[in-house]
């Protein structure tokens, strides 16, 4: 669970084109030693963030894994309600940069994100829950009653059907008809990047990793996947060393 294989490959894709990515990868010469790092870097975080981190993140995970077998439906629905439940924060307040594209684990350490932080964690859920990434595109609008950039995930229930659009300032999940307010300009997801055209037909101009933000949010995300399979072989190593005295 929680492997994300479709980021492995977009990073393996983004290493062949010579890019350099910092990964994070180490070991402990003792199972429990590590363990024990791990728990107190745990410590740290809900100290930092807020005891109810490791909640959320076992929510999120719990959640994921219990709409695997449900109806695509069933998976938008309960998505789009459990992130949109995460208050709104701007990436300012949050990081200190105007511009930041969180991973999942990220917002949900925080217990806050913007626009895209929203669509971006709904995006990996999904995946997660069995979705192809084909269906799901993530939008970058101009929203024309507020004057601004919005971003929002939009779900495809096949090539030619009016897209879903998955927002975080409603919990209504509404086809893009009904969502004249967003004019998109670009779209993406792990497979490409496409530009808007006036006729309604999208033009596919690469890949995603030509959008820096998105580039440097799979590198951190890739960071925590070795992190969490570092945990977890700690985990299992001293269950078995404890078993075996």
């Amino acid at each position: 669970m929680f492997a994300y294989p479709l980021l492995r490959k977009s990073l393996q894709y983004c290493a062949a084109g010579g890019f350099a990515l910092a990964v994070v990868a180490g070991s402990a010469s003792h199972a429990g030693e590590m363990l024990a790092r791990a728990r107190h870097l745990q410590q740290i975080v809900a100290n930092q963030y807020g005891v109810g981190t490791d909640e959320r993140l076992t929510h999120w995970r719990e959640m994921v894994s219990a709409g695997a077998d449900e109806t695509d439906a069933v998976k938008l629905h309960r998505v789009n309600l459990f992130f949109n439940r995460i208050p709104y924060l701007s990436d300012m307040r949050n990081w200190g940069t105007p511009d930041y594209w969180a991973t999942p684990t990220e917002m949900l350490t925080v217990n806050g994100g913007d626009c895209e932080d929203y669509a971006i964690a709904k995006f990996f859920s999904l995946l997660e829950m069995g979705i192809a990434a084909e269906r799901l595109r993530v939008w970058y609008t101009s929203a024309v009653d507020r004057s601004e950039k919005h971003m929002v995930l939009a779900y495809y229930p096949d090539a030619a059907a009016t897209p879903l659009i998955l927002d975080n300032l409603t919990d209504e999940i509404q086809p893009a008809t009904r969502r004249p307010d967003l004019v998109p300009v670009y779209s993406f997801n792990e497979n490409g990047l496409w530009a808007a055209r006036g006729d309604g037909r999208d033009e596919k101009i690469g890949r995603p990793e030509r959008l820096a933000q998105w580039f440097e949010m799979l590198v951190r995300m890739n960071r925590e996947i070795r992190r969490r399979d570092l945990v977890a072989t700690a985990t299992a190593r001293s269950a078995a060393h404890a078993g075996s005295d």
